[in-house]
């Protein structure tokens, strides 16, 4: 044996499960496999299919193909139902000519390779033998894709701890920082405009950093075990937009939000977290929406469930749609530059929505986006 094929050798010889109900047979298989095999034999098809629920599975499966009862085609198609042909090859042994009928039924059924019982030992062995390397390719591949799985969850688990320890320890002087832009705005005086100027300047940006720390810390929440917290109480989803898209436009008069908000859409939702999907929803509209058009916020109500729709006038393409509410993502603003933020907002929609049990969507067609927020009005058990 090559230096290769020895440290490519698995520590103990693979293991054939044979289905072969004629003891003659299956000594004369057992002789030509020698030492190179584990074998195991069975001798009719229900045993090995219990033998193979109990767990553990062969490297190879050679089945006899004509066998009072359940025969290998039979059990074949029984394997497959779990196993495909790279988990758990199948070489089909029979004692009669393999006539095209039979060979194009045991291949239907998810054979690999056929064998006449009479073939040389030296033919069954390399058959055996290829197929124990797709078994065994298969088995390391998927063990390496496990592996790459499990780092990937450990480095998101470590990022995604890091940013909610950040986001933590970032409040505190942010704070210090727009309490002393507040307090030298208190003393200066009236004529000071270009101090005012500046001082306003350094309070947008700490807001701004401090709606960005709360997504953070949002994003860490929605991604831990416990998920992001609700408090559900009697809301009107009606009263509760116009609250947001009160607030939105007092801070920019320029802005045209409309509300279509039916009376009386009471739920058990939490207020604050409903109002942070809503303002995200609105926010984002406006970044995307086309120059100068209208948003539009609708709120309907029927007996067991209650609809949000945002609407703005613009197109999302098929291929942003489908990776609208994954985090990080940010495009192109109605300006043509990036929108502001850490691309976080719409994930933490779908986040708090999924937390009342509730579903996001968002479609595109006849140049107008549209994001349709979903809720149960009675509290139901939130998904896992």
């Amino acid at each position: 044996m090559s230096g290769d094929e020895s440290r490519e050798s698995l520590p103990a010889p693979p293991t054939v499960w044979l289905l072969e109900d004629s003891p003659t047979h299956a000594g004369r298989f057992g002789a030509m496999l020698g030492e190179q095999y584990r074998l195991e034999h069975f001798a009719d098809g229900a045993a090995l299919l219990e033998r193979l629920s109990q767990g553990g599975a062969p490297d190879v499966l050679v089945l006899d193909c004509a066998l009072p009862g359940l025969g290998g085609i039979e059990v074949c198609r029984f394997v497959r139902q779990s196993r495909d042909e790279l988990a758990l090859p199948i070489l089909m042994y029979t004692g009669a000519r393999a006539d095209s009928d039979g060979l194009l039924d045991s291949l239907a059924a998810g054979v690999n390779d056929f064998v006449a019982k009479s073939c040389p030992p030296a033919e069954l062995l390399a058959r055996l033998r290829t197929l124990v390397r797709v078994s065994q390719l298969h088995a390391r591949a998927h063990r390496a894709e496990q592996a790459r799985r499990e780092t990937a969850r450990l480095q998101a688990s470590t990022r995604e701890r890091f940013i909610g320890i950040l986001g933590h320890d970032l409040r505190s002087p942010l704070a210090a920082v727009l309490m002393s832009a507040q307090l030298q705005r208190l003393d200066l005086p009236a004529d000071a405009a270009p101090a005012r100027h500046l001082v306003g300047v350094i309070e947008r940006s700490a807001r701004r950093m401090e709606r960005m720390i709360a997504d953070l810390l949002d994003f860490a929440r929605a991604r831990s075990e416990e998920g992001i917290p609700i408090t559900r109480g009697a809301v009107d989803l009606g009263a509760l937009c116009r609250r947001v898209i009160d607030e939105l436009t007092a801070a920019d008069p320029t802005r045209d939000l409309r509300l279509e908000a039916e009376p009386g859409v009471v739920g058990q939702w939490d207020a604050d977290r409903m109002e942070q999907v809503v303002s995200n929803l609105v926010a984002n509209a406006l970044a995307y929406r086309v120059a100068a058009t209208p948003v539009t916020v609708t709120v309907r109500g029927e007996a067991a469930e209650a609809t949000i729709e945002v609407i703005n006038e613009g197109s999302i393409d098929a291929q942003a749609l489908a990776a609208l509410f994954d985090p990080y993502r940010r495009g192109a603003g109605a300006s043509g530059r990036p929108a502001t933020g850490v691309g976080l907002g719409l994930y933490i929609v779908q986040s708090i929505v999924r937390a009342h049990g509730g579903a996001v969507e968002a479609g595109s067609a006849g140049g107008r986006t549209t994001f349709r927020v979903t809720l149960p009005r009675a509290a139901e058990r939130s998904p896992p």
